[in-house]
């Protein structure tokens, strides 16, 4: 059964939008730069790498002179194009760029590149500065920039493209990208090897061996990166904690967030319209201890990406303790957060999760452990709570003496728009007495989905969340008005204004919709409509229809369905193959039972009728589709009858 859409409307999972200075949207021709470029140019033009044209636009597609390039290789390497002019007043080494005036604005950074060996020339002591530079000739600069030495990495002579490209290749500068190294560079381009080469560890050699590595001298980690040594770009990997309306407040292992002093930190979501979310990261102090830090960035980002780990770039102050504790401030986001490759997420419907597949519990005396089944693309995953021992029960008895499952509550979280002593939506820990509400839909079609997040690949799970949706926030109805001139939507007679309202695709009045809150909005999205011959009943008593299987929303007992329990019921009293059903996902959440046909043979003509005073008798004589006539007497009719 394929999974029922989220209750909850949130964005896609793992690509986030953010505001910048200036990004790929702001030029005139953003519409043209590739999808896979985006990232790419919103961060080159962040840092100011590369810049637009006086018209307004990018030209993603046009080539870069090779002077041009200097000048971004220079400001690649410092950060900035500051005090490039610096280098302007010596000689230039290239014939035909000393002297040139076309090109004089470009002298400096020219000069520097030379002196630094990122540029060579193209022979007979010439630049062609004014020529386009191919992808080999761009990517052998951004090289040497990262540390790469160009007569021990054979960067000279008639091989040195091949190895430039072998090169790039292990340092993951053409990540992304495949292509001809020798066609000539566009500007997308060029961003795209450059944001690769900034998130690139420097290349260093050995004084002892000679060799190079993106090592660290002693093998143990990495080299800091470019953007690093060279932008003071920062970095921290974490888990993300709290966005505008939500918090979580344990780690994945479900231990509680502390600081440096190993207390708890006290939690909470960054308020609405803050713009704010927070990463929760660790580190080692000087003794060897683990000790945990709050990272608050800029950019709202979305609930979905609670208890997910990212890896984020940014600029700040960071502050330094004796300890070897740390905490940055006036922080700036650079680039996308970047959910790592270990974080694996499902989002599942309520009717695809199961607990105690194995069999229900018996009693206190005489347990069995529970586990969590759901499927992903037809496999089976499962979560286990043993008693004593498992990541995803750490601490957590999984049934009481009153027979009430609490296993996986400390990972176990649910989402609630109306909490009661709660000052707006919240996630409540499964492990309280929402423990019952947590469990209560798994296996059931109903209009809630459970999110499991993993941050171990697949391994085990951190963090169970369950979207909830209830009487006050979510339902099926009809749109019995919609204007969007006059900014208005009634479902059910109930009038909402649009400003308050995201419409999820298109509709219409007449619509059976259903509808949800999140983040303070209600989502409308219309039902799909399903009509066909019932293929089969299953045990469950869904039915498959078009060869897809479909399950009865556990509130539809409300809608007419002519005393039908279930929807196999229904159809085997109402067989007819026109009935509608409405849909979310696959579970029905309304029925149009089709109307009986008229049969032909069921109906006659009248051909005339009488009226026998004597006898007040009244007579009809009809006409039946196969041909015959037959007179039938009505009966005797009382003056008021034959009055009308």
């Amino acid at each position: 059964m394929r999974n029922l859409k989220k209750i909850l409307a949130l964005a896609l999972v793992f690509a986030m939008a953010f505001t910048f200075v200036a990004s790929a949207a702001d030029f005139t021709d953003a519409a043209s730069i590739g999808a896979s470029y985006v990232d790419d140019v919103n961060m080159l033009v962040e840092l100011g790498v590369i810049g637009g044209y006086p018209d307004g636009s990018f030209g993603p597609q046009k080539n870069i002179t090779r002077a041009e390039f200097a000048k971004m290789a220079y400001t690649l390497k410092y950060g900035s194009d500051a005090n490039g002019d610096l280098f302007a007043a010596q000689k230039s080494i290239f014939t035909d760029v000393e002297g040139n005036a076309n090109v004089a604005w470009a002298k400096g950074y020219i000069n520097y590149c030379a002196n630094q060996k990122i540029v060579s020339g193209v022979g007979n002591n010439k630049f062609n500065p004014q020529g386009n530079i191919t992808v080999a000739e761009a990517t052998k600069m951004i090289l040497v920039i990262l540390g790469c030495d160009p007569a021990k990495e054979g960067f000279t002579g008639a091989n040195w493209a091949a190895n430039v490209v072998a090169k790039a290749i292990d340092l993951g500068v053409f990540d992304g990208w495949s292509g001809d190294p020798t066609a000539l560079a566009t500007r997308e381009l060029v961003a795209k090897l450059m944001r690769n080469a900034i998130f690139s560890p420097v290349y260093t050699y050995s004084a002892i061996t000679g060799t190079g590595s993106i090592l660290n001298a002693l093998g143990t980690g990495y080299n800091k990166t470019l953007g690093e040594t060279t932008m003071g770009l920062k970095s921290e990997t974490g888990l993300v904690v709290a966005t505008e309306r939500y918090f979580i407040d344990v780690d994945e292992d479900g231990d509680a967030l502390v600081d440096e002093s190993n207390n708890a930190i006290a939690m909470s979501a960054t308020g609405i319209d803050s713009e704010e979310s927070q990463i929760y990261f660790t580190y080692k102090l000087t003794s060897g201890a683990t000790a945990g830090q709050i990272l608050e960035i800029p950019v709202a980002l979305s609930d979905e990406m609670l208890g997910n780990e990212v890896t984020v770039f940014f600029k700040a102050d960071k502050h330094e303790d004796a300890n070897g504790g740390y905490y940055y401030t006036d922080i700036e986001l650079i680039g996308n957060v970047m959910v790592t490759a270990d974080t694996v997420v499902y989002d599942v419907a309520a009717v695809d999760v199961d607990v105690f597949p194995n069999g229900k519990p018996r009693s206190s005396t005489t347990l069995i452990a529970p586990y969590i089944s759901f499927k992903v693309d037809g496999v089976e995953k499962k979560i286990m709570a043993p008693a004593t021992t498992g990541k995803v029960a750490k601490n957590v008895n999984f049934q009481n003496d009153a027979g009430v499952v609490t296993a996986f509550g400390s990972l176990a979280w649910v989402s609630d728009e109306t909490t009661a002593g709660q000052a707006g939506p919240t996630l409540t820990h499964g492990a309280s007495a929402y423990t019952d509400a947590f469990f209560a839909d798994m296996g059931t079609p109903a209009l809630s989905s459970y999110r499991f997040v993993s941050v171990d690949g697949g391994k085990s799970y951190s963090y169970i969340f369950k979207m909830v949706a209830d009487a006050t926030n979510s339902g099926v109805g009809a749109v019995t008005a919609y204007s969007e001139a006059k900014g208005v939507i009634s479902i059910d007679s109930r009038r909402y204004d649009l400003d308050d309202v995201v419409v999820v695709g298109e509709v219409a009045t007449d619509d059976i919709v259903v509808y949800f809150r999140e983040a303070g909005k209600l989502y409308v999205e219309k039902a799909e409509v399903v009509t066909g011959a019932v293929e089969a009943i299953n045990d469950d008593e869904s039915v498959v229809i078009n060869g897809e299987t479909y399950a009865l929303w556990n509130n539809i007992s409300d809608q007419d369905l002519n005393s039908a329990a279930t929807l196999g019921e229904f159809f085997i009293n109402n067989p007819a193959e026109g009935t509608k059903l409405y849909t979310y996902g696959n579970v029905v959440v309304d029925v149009e039972p089709v109307e009986n046909e008229a049969v032909v043979e069921d109906y006659a003509v009248i051909l005339r009728s009488t009226y026998d005073d004597k006898l007040d008798t009244a007579y009809v004589t009809l006409a039946f589709a196969d041909n015959t006539e037959a007179t039938y007497q009505i009966g005797k009719l009382n003056i008021e009858d034959r009055k009308n």
